[in-house]
């Protein structure tokens, strides 16, 4: 047998990446055995379980068949798309992963091509953990997936009020979830209707739980052709086009984004997100005159803070706070008013000040209000914890953001447009009035 010209488990020069990595797999086409657990690991972040069959070495390609489910299928993949390949219990290195090469400081940009490529290749895949996972379906659930009638909800027999109250919030349940919507795309060959609404909720569940972004595309992808609708990312319920956008914006490459984005009347905290505070107040105002009224004054209040003009975000919280505290903006005036405090408790925030122990803030969330507990010791923040909440979506945004806080050392300049904005906002708010003293 050929030994493998590669280093096992190591790192490749930049310059040696390329003409490595087809080495090595031109190497693998020598294995007089195929192994039964071959493992590949993308480029993404993905990896697959299944046997190596067939090497091409004109192609730059190889043939990797997969189970999923009782089906056996065989998938193609470019070498360009793989980091390593485990063959026989040993691990080669094939080409280093974009944040070796560009450093974790730095975003990782991709071409149109790229970003297409990695989302056919990862998305037509399953998750390593798919076939391990089990597939529950609960017997009172209708896998045709009808309209709920108005003012009904039996999250027994609607997938979608299943997902929401059963699966969102219990992480040990979301993998089954995933599955479980993968088995309805599946059943409904002949229902296009259901099969739509079990992509999209793929494409939201791979994005807002797990921020698979590849699959998440993929998905959103599927479900669009020639029909729109669905819950993007952010919590606003607008079509498949701006979760597409937020994953392109993820895969590297902003002019996607852009493109897709612009087709819709979208969201301003993903314009945020890719720096377009412009843009992202001008859609604010649009939904001012539009379906959101001045309640939308609390939206340009959140881009402004982003964008650091604190003044003008002030402003916009203010006019708010003003509203009249009726039905139609009880909410609003609550959360004006709660940003206002919360500016100011950033401003109060002196770690420097604050003596070892821990400090408790509350803040309204999506679904509830939101408790946070800020451990502080030898005057750094050693851990900001959700203590209490009832949110069932976005849990993705429970982590991210008190790690965002844990690593910058404050509570300001903290990006809650890249988790779920409702509760990210509320955790950053909850963290600030803690550290700034201004408790529950």
């Amino acid at each position: 047998m050929r030994r493998l010209n590669c280093r096992r488990s190591g790192t490749i020069a930049p310059h040696a990446v390329a003409s490595r990595a087809c080495s090595a797999l031109f190497c693998l086409l020598a294995c007089s055995t195929v192994c039964a657990d071959d493992l590949v690991e993308f480029l993404t972040g993905a990896k697959v379980h299944g046997t190596i069959k067939e090497i091409r070495k004109t192609e730059k390609e190889f043939d990797l068949e997969l189970t999923i489910g009782d089906k056996t299928v065989v998938r193609t993949y470019p070498f360009s798309s793989v980091h390593a390949v485990t063959m026989k219990s040993k691990r080669y290195v094939l080409n280093k992963l974009p944040s070796q090469v560009a450093g974790p400081s730095k975003r990782v940009e991709r071409t149109r091509e790229e970003v297409l490529e990695l989302i056919d290749t990862v998305g037509r895949t399953p998750p390593d953990w798919f076939n391990s996972t089990r597939l529950s379906v609960p017997a009172t659930l209708d896998l045709t997936w009808p309209n709920a009638p108005e003012k009904v909800w039996e999250n027994g027999k609607y997938p979608g009020q299943y997902v929401w109250d059963v699966i969102n919030p219990n992480r040990a349940k979301w993998r089954e979830g995933i599955k479980l919507l993968h088995h309805i795309v599946a059943v409904n060959k002949d229902n296009r209707g259901a099969q739509v609404k079990a992509m999209n909720q793929l494409g939201t569940l791979y994005a807002s739980l797990l921020e698979d972004w590849p699959r998440a595309a993929f998905w959103w992808r599927q479900a669009g052709k020639g029909t729109q609708g669905g819950m993007g990312v952010g919590g606003f319920r607008v079509g498949y086009e701006v979760g597409l956008a937020k994953c392109y914006w993820k895969l590297g490459n902003k002019e996607m984004a852009v493109e897709t984005l612009s087709r819709t009347n979208g969201s301003p905290y993903l314009w945020c997100e890719m720096g377009e505070h412009d843009r992202a107040l001008k859609q604010a105002e649009q939904f001012r005159k539009g379906w959101m009224g001045d309640g939308a004054l609390i939206v340009g209040g959140d881009v402004c803070r982003h964008a650091g003009w604190y003044d003008k975000a002030l402003h916009y919280y203010e006019r708010a706070a003003a509203l009249p505290e009726n039905d139609k903006y009880k909410r609003v005036v609550y959360n004006a008013k709660e940003r206002i405090a919360a500016m100011k408790a950033e401003r109060a925030v002196d770690l420097s000040q604050l003596a070892d122990g821990t400090y408790k803030g509350r803040s309204l969330g999506y679904s509830g209000m939101i408790d946070v507990a800020v451990a502080v010791q030898d005057n750094r923040i050693s851990s900001v914890k959700v203590t209490k909440h009832v949110e069932k979506q976005y849990y993705s945004s429970l982590t991210d953001i008190s790690n965002q806080i844990i690593g910058k050392q404050s509570v300001r300049g903290i990006d809650a447009t890249a988790s779920a904005t409702i509760t990210a906002e509320a955790i950053v708010r909850a963290s600030a009035k803690a550290l700034g003293r201004m408790g529950r």
